[in-house]
């Protein structure tokens, strides 16, 4: 996305502080019994106690992954109580805390009927809710009527809970970046300030264009990755697709976003001697934006960008592409933003990036950030 949001005193490892651990809303049908059987389900016979005809698709594997993702569980489901003696036994949670739920508790306008009672329940504490019945409404209510930072992750009822679902989870609640600010413009001063080497301050060489979804972008994130990692061995901390080409179904720029977290960006010596070797050249250099670095190919078919470990942008990005690969209608919404900002701005990266600030931050929004 590599939207400006905020450009004056960011540092890696800053952490957002909100009190109260972390809420972990379950929902037991659909995210925890499946339609489907899984692999590892506990195989129970048919003539199950519990009298579920599905009793068999839990799978034990469930519940540790649950304990070690560091919230505070709580089920929100039709089963109540009946959870903490049927599904907790076989997946060895402990009893866990019952949301209850009025009994005329449908309120329309397409809101969940869980909704309103989750807010109240959570009160200003973050909370991740996993139901196989979220929708986009319920997710724009929480964004407008929690106090603080939600993810509302919607589960495939014929899968359950997978690793895709379990990774933004730990992701986001290990470390929730704020939201950023809105920032205005930068100036001509400070866009010759950040400018490395023999381009253009902001002007592109070529017009922005935007082009549909290229199959080829994953294989040519991996190709760089390959070569990013023989220059630089065990210093490659981490490497992230990330941008619009990161996310199957989006119009993007024919040009890949990849992400390398390094022990410290501001030591260009320990990393981009043996880069430009590999043939990326440094053209960005931000010390007051996260310490950023960014580096092109020749052919600027790739931006290589630079952030130091537990990075509040690096995670942003990650954030808002799992997002857009999980949500089509902010995918396309985005896709519109985009669309629009390279017809209104095709000679300025700048203009073009500030036009779609609104819309990422918005987007940000509804994935948690507060």
């Amino acid at each position: 996305m590599h939207a400006r949001t905020g450009t004056k005193g960011h540092r890696c490892g800053r952490f957002t502080d909100v009190p109260g651990r972390p809420l972990v809303f379950l929902d037991v049908d659909g995210p925890l019994i499946p339609f489907r059987a899984r692999p590892a389900a506990t195989g129970a016979p048919p003539d199950d106690p519990s009298g579920h005809p599905l009793i068999h698709h839990l799978d034990p594997a469930d519940g540790p992954r649950l304990l070690a993702l560091g919230g505070d569980l709580v089920w929100a489901t039709t089963w109540m109580d009946e959870a903490n003696d049927v599904i907790a036994p076989r997946l060895g949670l402990p009893r866990l805390p019952v949301v209850t739920f009025p009994v005329d508790s449908r309120p329309g306008n397409g809101l969940h009927w869980k909704t309103l009672s989750l807010i109240q329940w959570a009160g200003d504490r973050p909370f991740v809710w996993l139901d196989d019945e979220l929708t986009e409404t319920d997710r724009r209510w929480v964004a407008d009527y929690h106090p603080g930072p939600a993810l509302l992750l919607r589960i495939d009822p014929l899968t359950g809970l997978t690793d895709a679902d379990f990774s933004p989870v730990q992701r986001w609640l290990r470390h929730r970046p704020a939201l950023p600010p809105p920032a205005a413009p930068p100036t001509p001063e400070q866009l010759a300030r950040r400018t490395v080497g023999a381009r253009t301050a902001d002007t592109p060489s070529r017009p922005i264009t935007i082009i549909a979804y290229e199959e080829a972008w994953p294989a040519r994130f991996t190709r760089e990755t390959d070569r990013i990692r023989a220059a630089l061995g065990d210093r490659v901390l981490a490497l992230d697709h990330v941008g619009s080409t990161a996310v199957p179904g989006l119009p993007a720029k024919n040009r890949v976003d990849i992400d390398l977290i390094v022990a410290d960006p501001a030591d260009e010596d320990a990393y981009v001697p043996a880069l430009t070797t590999a043939g990326y050249l440094l053209r960005t250099r931000e010390p007051h934006w996260y310490e950023h670095r960014c580096l092109w190919t020749a052919d600027h078919d790739v931006n290589l960008h630079v952030f130091g470990p537990g990075c509040d942008e690096h995670l942003r990005h990650l954030i808002f592409r799992d997002w857009l690969r999980a949500h089509p209608a902010d995918r396309d919404l985005y896709a519109a933003h985009k669309v629009e900002a390279a017809a209104l701005h095709p000679h300025s990266a700048s203009a073009y990036v500030h036009h779609k600030g609104a819309a990422v931050r918005d987007i940000l929004r509804r994935a948690g950030l507060r």
